[in-house]
């Protein structure tokens, strides 16, 4: 497919104007092309708005969630739901998936995934704080998949995600998923993220 392809960010009809003067930066994006496929042309494509959370701890380690019975792993997150801007979204979806509440949430820029199979998917990044750790409220699928909460630092991470390429590369959303993580990963060890104090104080 030659199409141009929009890169400007898809909000979610309740996001804030605050929010959406902060997100400018985009990190990157994905299509069929970047996996040998060929995108297929849908006027209709349904769109999807998502976060994603980098919460650090005191030792320098960020938290993610990682399937014991598959092996695949992501940043806390999920889609935003009708009704919600994305500071709600990025609340809830950590509160559910890893039980922490957090603070100092602060954007780091969007990312999108043209899957022309399936849906066109603007990920909304952020960074935060852990505070009090408490219960999970986990969907079905993600109990199915037991989903756990690790910590490692970003270099562990993306070695684990470089490691699972050639298995995810078997699913047509498994390779989306494993890339954009992976790609998120070094965008923040390029830019030094997890070095900025106004991000992670306690670090």
């Amino acid at each position: 497919m030659n199409k141009k392809l929009d890169l400007q960010p898809l909000f979610p009809p309740d996001a804030t104007e605050a929010e959406r003067a902060d997100f400018t930066k985009i990190i990157g994006y994905l299509r069929d092309e970047d996996f040998g496929n060929e995108s297929i042309e849908k006027p209709d494509l349904p769109t999807r708005c998502a976060v994603r959370v980098y919460m650090q701890n005191d030792k320098g380690e960020f938290c993610f969630v990682k399937s014991m019975a598959v092996g695949f792993m992501i940043a806390p997150g999920g889609g935003v739901d009708p009704g919600e801007n994305l500071h709600e979204a990025v609340r809830r979806e950590v509160k559910e998936e890893t039980g922490w509440t957090i603070t100092n949430i602060r954007p780091v820029g969007y990312f999108h995934e043209f899957k022309s199979r399936i849906k066109h998917t603007t990920t909304f990044v952020f960074t935060a704080n852990p505070v009090k750790h408490g219960k999970t409220y986990l969907m079905d699928n993600e109990k199915e998949a037991q989903m756990t909460e690790t910590w490692m630092t970003l270099d562990d991470a993306l070695a684990y995600q470089k490691s699972r390429k050639l298995i995810e590369s078997q699913s047509y959303i498994g390779a989306f998923l494993r890339s954009r993580e992976q790609k998120i990963l070094e965008y923040f060890l390029d830019n030094k993220i997890a070095e900025d104090k106004e991000r992670y104080p306690s670090k």
